[in-house]
């Protein structure tokens, strides 16, 4: 069963099949004749030969009456197979005879290695079969919003040749709103595809920009439970920790003044007990309180710092309202309406 890696490039391909070609005569810079409409047609390639022959993907190339004038296909290779300088020739041949129209076979590969071994010309005893191979060169890294947004699917197939560039996972996020026809495929082939490592690097760009995004997809209401139990766990961590710190010290302190009282000796041991006893009970109350209060701080800052990001003004008024709010319910409303929100007004309602 071929891989999530493996699929998704061609998952873009055929969700819009104008794609391909854009692929083939913008970044290939090959000419296909004139048409208008590009469909996807049926991948099983087989002939008379006993052996099932199935691109990746096979699209074709229709002028105004839906005649077909050419044929495409994409294979997304992954790594170097050397059972494809059999098959691809093959695969053009086939559909070839069955369009009776040129067809050109477009590789995509990840790397430059697997881009090299699948441009090197095949010879079939008839000439050379030569694939048109596009890698890592030859695929832009789209690193500006702008970009990303004029072409979604281009900026995805970009984000899948170059996870190690920072500036292109920065941009990437922008095919995620929700005005951007098919965002929720992006986001989804997003977080099934990258590794872990390359998600956790976007996760910082999305808890460091706003975006409309989050509240309309699965991973985007994941983040944000995240993000709220990270700052509710911290807060409570620090306020216990602070709690215990100054419990311990008080018990201690009474520990010994009893135990002065009643002998050195004797005073030192019962103190120390009732003082560590008592101390841990102050301690882990005072550490609860302070947790939630650090809560509430942690969760009225990520407000305030989403409404400065989205560049909405916030009146003094509106800021003492959010910093005197002691409610995490309230406070997390409000947050979720900051992501569309456009002022104030529409946030604390």
């Amino acid at each position: 069963m071929p891989s999530p890696e493996h699929e998704a490039p061609l998952e873009l391909i055929r969700n819009r099949a104008e794609f391909g070609v854009e692929l083939l005569t913008g970044l290939a810079q090959v000419t296909v004749p004139e048409h208008d409409s590009v469909t996807v047609d049926d991948s099983d390639l087989t002939d008379a030969v006993p052996k099932q022959l199935l691109a990746d993907a096979v699209l074709v190339l229709r002028d105004s009456a839906g005649d077909p004038v050419a044929g495409l296909i994409v294979e997304n290779q992954r790594r170097p197979d050397n059972d494809k300088r059999f098959s691809w020739p093959h695969y053009a041949a086939a559909l070839r005879s069955r369009l009776r129209h040129a067809v050109y076979l477009l590789v995509l590969c990840p790397d430059e290695r697997t881009a090299r071994w699948a441009a090197t010309p095949v010879e079939t005893g008839h000439g050379s079969f030569i694939p048109i191979v596009l890698g890592p060169s030859r695929i832009p890294p789209i690193t500006n919003t702008a970009a990303a947004r004029a072409d979604p699917d281009l900026a995805m197939l970009s984000a899948m040749t170059h996870p190690g560039n920072w500036d292109v996972l920065r941009a990437l996020p922008a095919v995620f709103d929700p005005d951007i026809v098919n965002h929720r495929m992006y986001a989804a082939i997003t977080q099934t595809v990258f590794p872990a490592h390359v998600l956790a690097q976007l996760e910082v760009v999305l808890t460091t920009q706003s975006h409309a995004w989050v509240a309309e997809t699965d991973w985007g209401r994941e983040l944000i439970d995240k993000l709220k139990a990270e700052a509710q766990t911290e807060g409570l961590r620090e306020g216990l920790r602070a709690g215990l710190e100054q419990g311990l010290e008080q018990g201690l302190e009474q520990g010994l003044e009893r135990g002065l009282e009643r002998g050195l000796e004797q005073g030192l041991e019962q103190g120390l007990e009732q003082g560590l006893e008592r101390g841990l009970e102050r301690g882990l109350e005072q550490g609860l309180e302070q947790g939630l209060e650090r809560q509430v701080a942690n969760q009225a800052k990520t407000l305030l710092t989403m409404l400065a990001t989205k560049n909405i003004a916030v009146d003094d008024a509106s800021r003492d309202r959010i910093n005197a709010c002691t409610d995490t319910d309230q406070l997390s409303t409000w947050t979720v309406r900051a992501v569309t929100a456009s002022s104030i007004e529409e946030i604390l309602r």
